[in-house]
């Protein structure tokens, strides 16, 4: 995550789907781990990603979806106003919402062990902070990992496998996203992949839940629910689906 990109169209799914999660009827408690990001120490220069912002001009799409969210997410088409301090104290997420916000910076530190030394104590750092709540939100920059090495400049980007297992293992949902790349086969082989992955990495054995948004190019959000939100994370994307969301999301 960086702050530039706080406001776009992927932001506008990410919240209403969250928000579909965590509120008042399910009771559940919301965390969210930024992943956050320096974009002048992960990116190459001129990168021009986080300008997908076409929620705020086709109102008549995604102001069904969720109206209190599309006219909280106006005030941040301005830059001046991405800020994470802002975006948390917004009210666009319930206010029991727990964060962790230190960014994830290695270029202080020299050599692989020193970095991943580094990058395992903000990975517990965070499941520190999120002790206390329901749902985990994991949102990095790319998604899940690739072959790039964790130490490496770009690793920060990805959520590496074990990285959630901690969540998984303290019975906490799990709620991934993931940016779609040139994947052969679309959307449902991503899916299927990074399904298989979870399960036989962090041994989960019940089930996975995806759901593809399209927000200019698709993003898929993976929910892995703890035993006993199983039922009630079911039914609540359920209704999310039935509603004006089943526009721009649907399952896998």
């Amino acid at each position: 995550m960086q702050e530039k990109y706080i406001g776009d169209t992927p932001d506008f799914g990410k919240y209403a789907l969250l928000r579909a999660l965590c509120n008042k009827q399910t009771g559940l408690r919301l965390g969210i781990n930024w992943y956050l990001t320096i974009g002048s120490e992960v990116d190459r220069p001129n990168n021009r990603d986080g300008n997908k912002r076409h929620h705020a001009t086709n109102q008549e799409i995604y102001e069904p979806i969720d109206k209190g969210l599309w006219n909280q997410l106006n005030r941040f088409q301005h830059e001046d106003h991405r800020s994470l301090e802002r975006i948390e104290n917004s009210g666009i997420l319930p206010k029991t919402t727990l964060y962790h916000s230190e960014p994830l910076s290695l270029v202080n530190f020299r050599g692989k062990i020193n970095k991943t030394v580094e990058r395992t104590r903000w990975v517990e750092s965070g499941f520190r902070a999120l002790e206390p709540v329901d749902i985990v939100f994991v949102d990095p920059d790319n998604g899940f990992e690739t072959k790039i090495p964790r130490h490496y400049k770009r690793g920060p980007k990805f959520t590496y496998y074990d990285e959630i297992k901690g969540y998984v293992g303290r019975n906490q949902t799990v709620v991934a996203i993931q940016f779609m790349g040139r994947q052969v086969g679309g959307v449902p082989a991503l899916a299927s992949s990074i399904r298989r992955k979870l399960k036989t990495k962090l041994s989960i054995g019940g089930d996975i839940h995806a759901l593809k948004n399209r927000a200019g190019k698709s993003i898929l959000y993976l929910i892995i629910p703890a035993d006993h939100h199983s039922t009630l994370v079911s039914e609540s994307l359920d209704n999310f689906l039935e509603g004006p969301a089943s526009s721009i999301f649907q399952k896998v």
